[in-house]
């Protein structure tokens, strides 16, 4: 189905000096040899040298080599690679020898019959010749010894005035183990004789085997050789067939086969390329290019310059390049061209076409209706003469073709056939004929490339009117030395931008608009040139976008067929290589699709694409996630479209043998249901369910993407409604079901929302194809209850239907255990007993428990199966339910199960109240309170174990609860209104305050309730707050002398136990600090000596046991497989390690968590002391102690600020890792600022004062 497609085409621009007795061979790097006859006299007194062509760009000069007079009547010649020589025949019989290193020409042999032909063997050890006399010799290299010798035929016999001796080819195997003779033969007309290297006939051609014609050559793999037979008797023509080695023949085609046979069709050369998958047919005037798909041969190319007068000279393929060729025209013109095989592949009509060119004939599949493997196709039509290219296009329903004679033919495919829609001709054939790389933008333009320029033609208004033939004129003629040029188009709309690629690796962008403007340069890849070029786009369209803007947003895909490197490009910007062995491309909707050597097909999205190509522009690399999956070795990508089910059909075709294959990719199928499902007109859930079910994509894929479209706002479709229109529009219940089955617990909200969707179709009248997934949705969902109970299953008369559907129910149960439970849940024993026959129980097991069941009371029935499938709550409910319960036997139910709250919320409903009498209630709703309370109190939770008591009617207990969780006030409600009683109370709180130290909550109480002013000025006092003490001496005249006697005492002696005790601590915060500094000193000078410590961090805990601190750990790493210190053996651990003893290792980390725990004790329980102490002597008027204590305490916090700083700096922050995070920086909220009242101490006051013993105001 491939065609072949010019990718660069050079041809002279002048003729070259050549005469008639030109005679060339193909040389190394594509160097033509060729000797040329110059007249410088008369008669035999002609001088013959030899010269090369060389190849160039731009131009073809001749280098002459030597001359000599040995170079006479050469009709013969041959390059042999690995030795740098060329052998050369002359009619006079001379055998020649020329080493181009060496530079001079050698005889080797002369025969005195003269040569008829020769061929050396491609490895230079042997030389086969034959004779004008009809003997074949078979010669060895380089020494010339005689191998074989043989009378091949009779020379007077068929030596005629024609010169028929001459008529003898011989072709050497590629691998030199056979050499083959084409040769007259009496009884066939001509022969195939098959010889092995040591001479010996290997085989010949049979009797039946009518050859016509001494061309001949032989395979590069080896396989086959072709020839020129005469076909069966009563046709007319010749065939090209093809033989075995052993002289039998395989195959045969007919390259005239439609055609009037002319003159001209006698085939002169055939040639393989070197990769044999060509065959070129060497005419007259033309050259042929023949390509084999499915042991069918089609005529790809014709070459020809000028078929009424120019002929072909010479016609060779090049050594190492299969698809590069070299010609010779007798007008002495030299060409060569540059092909590809590559697919003509396009969109129209809704549908992938590709075209396949057969000479005149062509076959054309719309993949989307059927995949006909090549050489068939599933429409094919005939033109005039032989199709060059073919060009479609998006806008037109059909494709495009370009003859050889100048005709443009527009073809139109009608669904049913292809028929000629219109035909326009060109002016100048001659520029037709040298054309190539067509390509159609827009419906009124068409392009092509020749002679290193860009042609534009207008296509007529009246393009679909097949009744005129229209005349194109050219347009615009835009010089540009360019080798390939393509459109540019977003989503196969028509354009007026075309990519132009350049001989030197750059590629443009140029506007047909606006042709006088320059192109863009959009990259350059100087080393390489890509020969397919593709394109994406990502992101939304910029409307009214201009140039700029579009290259942007497209990204350059860059494939090398001879290199097989894949390459992205952003503009100039970034590139990137994405894979070294790729073997074809494709794009398909956003997506970029390729094969590998490797046999494994990638498809990569653009956004993937654009990320790493962005994240290259920054320097970084990003990581291409793509889709891969295993293809068959040797498959290409042919092209890709959507089939008559709106799937994505990827059609590849396995190379060399030619099948086609079909395959739907998961991310092209799921890239296009996400398509369909924002296209509104398209939309089709019975289309995008069967979909998912035949290709087995995951239905959360589905739901995700409703999901994001609700989200997004850009349609009106939400998840209710898809849901809605999916089960009207699916029919089949299996495609709802699978979908139902495979939802996770991510969309959970889904599935409650299509529970509510099903169940209203289940309802109406034509609802009867939703029951399934009703009852999928609602297994899903754990519903086994509520599906049982519903007009499904019980309200079903059919026992079988019910049964079916039981079973169904039975495959979403985790167990059978499961949805025979939920069917007990019912309390329906019949239905019980369903669903235990239909889940294949043993009727021993089940029908003796639901006899016991059905012969108990209602109430008790419910209990007992509640009881039994645990159902604790449920079951309470039929214990309160039953009037004949004990309360004692309720309460040992709930506090077993401990359901409190549910049994006191159950009293309250009517069920309950209208079984038992309003006493029995309130009987049973205190003793639950009063239990409820016991177990609050049990577990620490005493403010609302004091609630409960309290309802229970426990005031005792209510106050004791209240007093313990710390809010005594909150019980003062509970105490009764007896004053003995109250007095009680009051004495007990107060006497369990005293004992928890509470000295603030014992004195608002004695102040508050006892009016105990004098104890209550001794508890604040206990307090420190003096303030308040002192408040209280105003509230009884008996009280007044007590702010002298007792306050202001206690006041003066609690501020000199601070004084004496911050004097305490600033000494031991200097003596740790000076240790501090010491130890970060000696590591330092270690750490500069280089003796740092490393190793064991144990060395200096000698007395810390290994086995004593993984004792513990023993019994979990028998379960857990992971040994670990137990909490307790860790802290004893980190004690003995982190010792404040002088010399241990870490003692600067030992003196940095001592100090972090003093600081924090300053910072929360000192500052706000001395705060209050310092504001109360104020008050007092005691001011110079006031002004002692606050100096001293300012000293002391300025020295921690600076210490803070000190330990916690970033030096030593390393030397800290080892400890827990929060022993790594200083004490959190530490400041050196605190509450103190602001006077200025007096400056005629003398310090010393300060320091002076306790005094008085």
């Amino acid at each position: 189905m491939r065609n072949l497609q010019i990718l660069r085409k050079f041809i002279s621009g002048s003729p070259l000096p050549l005469p008639n007795s030109s005679v060339f061979c193909i040389g190394e790097n594509g160097y033509l040899f060729d000797v040329i006859g110059l007249e410088s006299g008369e008669g035999d007194n002609c001088e013959h040298f030899l010269s090369n062509l060389a190849r160039v760009s731009e131009f073809a000069h001749i280098e002459e080599l030597v001359k000599s007079n040995f170079l006479q009547d050469i009709f013969h010649m041959q390059f042999i690679s690995n030795t740098g020589c060329l052998y050369l025949g002359t009619k006079r019989g001379q055998f020649l020898q020329f080493y181009l290193h060496v530079g001079d020409v050698e005889e080797l042999f002369q025969s005195e019959t003269g040569l008829a032909t020769f061929a050396v063997s491609p490895d230079s050890r042997f030389v086969s010749i034959v004779t004008r006399s009809g003997i074949l010799l078979l010669l060895s290299l380089p020494n010339l010894e005689l191998v074989f010798e043989e009378v091949l035929f009779d020379s007077k016999q068929w030596d005629n005035s024609s010169g028929a001796t001459s008529a003898v080819q011989l072709c050497w195997r590629h691998d030199s183990q056979y050499f083959v003779v084409n040769i007259p033969d009496e009884k066939t007309g001509r022969r195939l004789k098959i010889y092995d290297e040591r001479g010996m006939l290997f085989s010949s051609t049979e009797d039946s085997t009518h050859l016509v014609s001494d061309v001949v050559t032989w395979q590069p793999s080896g396989g086959l050789l072709a020839a020129i037979e005469k076909p069966p008797t009563g046709k007319d023509g010749f065939l090209i067939s093809f033989f075995e080695l052993n002289g039998l023949k395989r195959s045969s085609f007919n390259p005239i086969e439609g055609k009037k046979i002319d003159k001209l069709d006698d085939i002169v050369s055939l040639s393989w390329n070197s990769s044999s998958d060509l065959l070129a047919v060497t005419k007259l005037k033309a050259v042929e290019l023949w390509h084999r798909s499915n042991y069918a041969w089609m005529c790809k190319y014709v070459i020809q310059r000028n078929y009424s007068t120019d002929g072909i000279k010479f016609f060779a393929w090049d050594r190492e390049n299969p698809y590069k060729l070299y010609i010779v025209f007798e007008s002495g013109y030299y060409s060569f061209y540059d092909f590809n095989l590559t697919y003509s592949s396009g969109y129209s009509g809704g549908s992938a076409l590709t075209v396949s060119i057969n000479g005149a004939n062509l076959y054309c599949t719309p993949f989307r209706d059927n995949s006909a493997p090549p050489p068939y196709g599933f429409f094919q039509i005939s033109v005039e003469s032989a199709v060059k290219e073919v060009v479609i296009s998006s806008f037109w329903d059909g494709f495009l073709c370009i003859s050889f004679t100048g005709n443009i033919i527009l073809v139109k495919n009608s669904g049913t056939e292809l028929s000629v829609c219109k035909k326009m001709i060109i002016e100048n054939e001659a520029q037709l004929r040298s054309s190539y790389n067509w390509t159609w933008p827009n419906i009124r333009t068409l392009c092509c490339i020749n002679e290193n320029r860009i042609l534009v033609f207008q296509l007529p208004e009246d393009i679909a009117d097949a009744s005129a033939l229209s005349l194109l004129s050219q347009t615009q003629s835009i010089p540009m030395n360019c080798s390939s040029i393509s459109v540019v188009r977003e989503k196969n709309l028509e354009s007026d931008n075309i990519l132009i690629r350049k001989h030197g690796g750059s590629i443009l962008l140029l506007n047909l608009q606006y042709p006088q403007n320059p192109p863009k340069v959009i990259f350059k890849v100087p080393s390489h040139c890509f020969h397919n070029i593709k394109y994406l786009f990502f992101g939304a369209p910029v409307m009214d976008a201009g140039d700029d803007d579009e290259l942007n947003r497209m990204i350059i895909i860059g494939h090398d067929h001879a290199t097989r490197k894949l390459e992205i490009f952003l503009g100039t910007k970034a590139s990137l290589k994405l894979a070294a062995d790729c073997t074809s491309t494709a794009i398909f909707d956003d997506n970029l699709l390729f094969t590998t050597i490797q046999g494994t097909l990638e498809i990569v999205h653009v956004s993937e694409l654009e990320k790493a190509l962005t994240a290259s522009t920054n320097g970084t690399r990003a990581k291409v996630e793509q889709y891969s999956r295993k293809v068959e070795k040797g498959s290409v990508i042919l092209t890709c479209c959507l089939n008559q089910l709106m799937e994505p059909t990827l059609v590849i075709q396995v190379l060399p043998r030619g099948n086609i294959e079909t395959i739907h990719p998961r991310p092209l199928v799921i890239a296009s249901i996400k398509t369909l499902l924002r296209h509104e007109e398209k939309r089709s859930f019975s289309v995008i369910m069967g979909a998912m079910r035949r290709h087995r994509i995951d239905s959360n894929i589905l739901l995700d993407e409703l999901k994001l479209i609700e989200k997004e706002g850009t349609s009106n479709l939400t998840v209710a409604q898809a849901f809605r229109s999916m089960v009207e529009d699916v029919k089949d219940s299996n495609i709802l079901v699978l979908l139902v089955t495979e939802v996770n617990s991510n969309h959970l909200d889904s599935l409650i929302l299509m529970k509510s969707v099903l169940k209203d179709y289940t309802e109406s009248p034509s609802g009867k194809n939703g029951i399934q997934p009703y009852l999928a949705t609602m297994a899903k969902l754990g519903l086994y209850e509520e599906i049982l109970n519903s007009q499904h299953i019980i309200g079903e008369e059919d026992r079988e239907v019910v049964k079916s559907r039981v079973k169904f129910l039975s495959f979403y149960a985790d167990n059978a255990d499961t949805l025979y439970e939920a069917a007990l849940g019912t309390y329906d024993l019949s239905l019980t007993a369903i669903v235990a026959d239909c889940l294949n129980k043993d009727p021993k097991e089940y029908l003796p428990i639901l006899n016991n069941l059905r012969v108990l009371p209602s109430v008790k029935r419910c209990f007992v199966i509640d009881n039994s499938l645990k159902r604790w709550v449920k079951g309470l409910r039929s214990l309160l339910e039953d009037s004949s319960v004990q309360v004692e036997e309720i309460v040992k139910y709930v506090e077993k199960h401990r359901l409190f709250p549910d049994a006191l919320s159950i009293l309250a409903e009517n069920s309950v109240s209208s079984a038992r009498d309003e006493a029995d209630v309130i009987l049973i709703q205190k003793a639950l309170q009063n239990s409820y309370g016991q177990y609050l109190e049990q577990h620490g939770k005493l403010h609302e174990a004091s609630i409960m008591y309290k309802r229970a009617g426990c005031s005792g207990k209510a106050i004791e609860c209240s007093v313990r969780g710390g809010c005594w006030e909150s019980a003062l409600p509970f105490i009764e209104d007896n004053e003995e009683n109250k007095l009680k109370v009051y004495h007990d709180i107060l006497s369990t305050l005293q004992h928890k130290q509470e000295w603030t909550s014992a004195a608002r109480l004695c102040e508050l309730y006892l009016a105990d002013y004098r104890q209550a000025i001794e508890f604040w006092i206990q307090a420190r707050k003096w303030i308040s003490a002192h408040a209280l001496t105003t509230k009884d005249p008996n009280l007044k002398d007590m702010t002298s006697s007792f306050i202001k005492p206690k006041l003066v002696e609690h501020e000199a136990f601070l004084e004496e005790n911050l004097k305490n601590v600033l000494q031991s915060f200097r003596h740790h600090i000076f240790r501090f500094r010491t130890v970060r000193l000696r590591k330092e000078a270690k750490k500069l000596a280089g003796n740092e410590e490393a190793g064991d961090n144990f060395s200096d805990t000698d007395s810390v046991s290994s086995t004593s601190s993984v004792r513990s750990s023993t019994a979990s790493s028998a379960q857990t497989g992971k040994t670990y210190r137990s909490g307790k053996n860790k802290r004893k651990l980190e004690r003995k390690l982190y010792s404040l003893k002088e010399g241990s290792r870490y003692e600067d980390v030992a003196i940095a968590i001592h100090l972090w725990e003093a600081f924090t004790r300053l910072h929360q329980e000192m500052k706000p002391d001395v705060a209050q102490t310092s504001e109360s002597l104020w008050r007092f008027e005691l001011d110079q102690l006031a002004l002692r204590l606050t100096s001293q305490f300012d000293e002391l916090v300025s020295e921690v600020d600076n210490y803070t700083k000190e330990i916690w700096s970033s030096s030593t922050a390393e030397d800290f890792t080892i400890l827990d995070s929060k022993y790594r920086v200083c004490p959190v909220g530490w400041t050196a600022g605190w509450d103190k009242l602001s006077f200025l101490p007096p400056t005629s006051l003398d310090q010393k004062c300060l320091g002076s013993p306790n005094t008085g105001k």
